[in-house]
C-alpha cells in the first residue's frame, strides 16, 4: 500500500492506458478516484484523493491497494474460460428425465449444452438451455418407457468455446411412471456449495435416498440461524436449493443438513 505518494503525469487530457480507473465526479470537479497501482497524488487529469473537501480543497490522504492488473490489449479468447460441467445425475418419473449437474466456474458462461443418444457415448446435440449457474437442470420429455438414454452436458463461454463434456449418465424411464430406482441416490450427501467463495448467491446440492423431513439452515460463525432454506418433507432424489446473501455481511457461514438418519456441514464463505 502507498500513503501519499507523489505520482504526476505531465498530460492535460486523459492518457490512453491498459489500466482500469474507477473515478466518481461532481460537474467538473472530481470527488475521488482509483486506479489500480496503487498509487497516491495528483495528475493534471485526475485527482486521486479520498473525498471533496467543503471549502473546494481536496484531502491530503489516498490510501489504496494493488487488486489486479489486466492488459486488455493481450485479452486472448481462450481467457473466457468455463470449467466442464460435473456430478450430471437425473431423477425420472412420468417419461420424463429431470437432469442436474454442477459447474466450478461459471463466470463466462453463456448456455448449457444437452448431448443425447441411445448409445454410449452421447455425442448427438439435443437442446440448449440457460446460462443461469443457478438453473443447471433440464426436463427431457416424450420418453418411451424401457428405453436407455444416454445423457453429457458441456458449458459453453460467452465467445462460443465449449468446455469438455460431464460425466454420462444412462437413464430408463420405468414402466409404471415411478422413478426408477437406480435413478434415485443410494447415500444421503451435502455437498460443498458453488462457487465457494461466493457474491451473493451460492448453490447447494443434497440427496437423499429416502423421503422424510429435511432441514436445512445456514448459521453464522456464532453459531446463530441467519435463514431456514428447507425445513420440510422431502422425496427421496437429487435437490438443488440456493441461498442470496444480499444483506448478509462478508464472512463464513456454516449449512448444516439434518434428517432422521443423517446430519452434516459445510462451510461457506461469502466474500463482497
Amino acid at each position: 500500500m502507498d500513503v501519499d505518494a507523489e505520482s504526476v503525469w505531465d498530460s492535460a487530457t486523459p492518457v490512453q492506458t491498459t489500466k482500469f480507473r474507477l473515478a466518481a465526479w461532481s460537474g467538473e470537479y472530481p470527488l475521488w478516484s482509483f486506479h489500480i497501482r496503487g498509487r497516491g497524488g495528483t495528475t493534471n487529469n485526475w485527482s486521486e484523493i479520498d473525498t471533496l473537501m467543503p471549502d473546494g480543497t481536496m484531502s491530503n490522504h489516498f490510501k489504496s491497494f494493488l487488486l489486479q492488473y489486466v492488459d486488455i490489449e493481450n485479452v486472448e479468447p481462450w481467457s473466457y474460460y468455463v470449467s466442464d460441467p460435473f456430478d450430471l445425475v437425473a431423477n425420472t418419473t412420468d417419461g420424463k428425465a429431470r437432469l442436474y449437474w454442477s459447474i466450478y466456474d461459471p463466470r463466462y458462461l453463456d448456455h448449457y449444452n444437452i448431448y443425447r443418444d441411445l448409445n454410449s457415448p452421447a455425442t448427438t446435440l439435443l437442446d440448449s438451455t440457460s446460462g443461469d449457474p443457478w438453473s443447471a437442470a433440464y426436463t427431457d420429455t416424450g420418453l418411451t418407457h424401457g428405453v436407455t438414454y444416454y445423457y453429457r452436458v458441456t458449458a459453453v463461454s460467452i465467445n462460443g468455446s465449449e468446455s469438455g463434456f460431464s460425466n454420462e449418465i444412462a437413464v430408463t424411464p420405468g414402466a409404471m411412471d415411478i422413478s426408477e430406482l437406480d435413478q434415485l441416490p443410494t447415500e444421503f450427501a451435502l455437498h460443498q456449495n458453488y462457487p465457494n467463495p461466493f457474491n451473493p448467491v451460492a448453490a447447494i446440492r443434497y440427496d437423499i435416498p429416502q423421503g422424510g423431513v429435511v432441514s436445512l439452515i445456514v448459521y453464522n460463525i456464532l453459531g446463530r440461524e441467519v435463514v431456514r432454506l428447507v425445513d420440510a418433507y422431502k422425496e427421496p432424489g437429487y435437490h438443488r436449493v440456493k441461498w442470496d446473501g444480499q444483506g448478509f455481511a462478508s464472512g463464513i457461514y456454516i449449512a448444516r443438513l439434518v434428517t432422521a438418519e443423517y446430519s452434516k456441514s459445510i462451510k461457506m464463505v461469502l466474500l463482497k
